[in-house]
Order: C-alpha cells, then structure tokens, then sequence
C-alpha cells in the first residue's frame, strides 16, 4: 500500500513540531515514561514509590541477615526492592477481602 504525498507531507510537517522536552525539568518529568520494569534501572526508586519503606526493609534486611559477601548483599536488596513493589497491592488486596467477607484486618 502506497502512502500518498499529501499524507507523507502531513508527516513531515508534523515531526517538526516536538522533539521532545527541552529543559531539564521537563527531561526529569519524561524520563521514566516508558518506564515497563525495573531489570535495567539506575535507580532504586521510582517517583511516586515510598522511599522510606524501602530503606526501612533494606536496613532490616541488613539486621536480620547480616550480609557479608556482595551476593549475600544483593540478594537482601533485591527481596526488599521486591516486598516494597508488592506490599501496596497486598495490603490493598487484603482490604477488598476484608471488606468482602465484612472482617476487620486493624
């Protein structure tokens, strides 16, 4: 299927417009608009998460288990990075039950 000339020009005219932001507090707003997963990511935190419940998990974590080698290390920051991505959906799925079932969870 071939794309006419009057749509190939709309498309030119129309990748001039935006080449993305341009100040550096739009750069930041942007930057985690594709964000899908955490497998590549540089920082621990995304905007929006509670910094403090990850700190607080990684700390016990490092109480409790005492991690001596790097993997030891790593593994307690990965099952306190884990806990913290699902509590919020955990504690919300036990309010809808609770509510279902008419128990108090408090």
């Amino acid at each position: 299927m071939k794309i006419s000339d009057k749509k190939i020009a709309a498309n030119k005219a129309n990748s001039l417009k935006s080449k993305g932001p341009k100040t550096d507090q739009g750069k930041d707003k942007s930057k985690f608009n594709a964000v899908k997963h955490g497998a590549y990511a540089t920082t621990e935190i995304l905007p929006g998460e509670d910094e403090s419940i990850f700190l607080e998990l990684k700390d016990e974590q490092c109480r409790l288990y005492r991690p001596k080698t790097f993997v030891e290390k790593a593994y307690a920051i990965h099952s306190s990075v884990s806990f913290a991505i699902n509590e919020p959906v955990t504690t919300k799925e036990m309010e809808l039950l609770a509510d279902k079932w008419q128990l108090q969870i408090h």
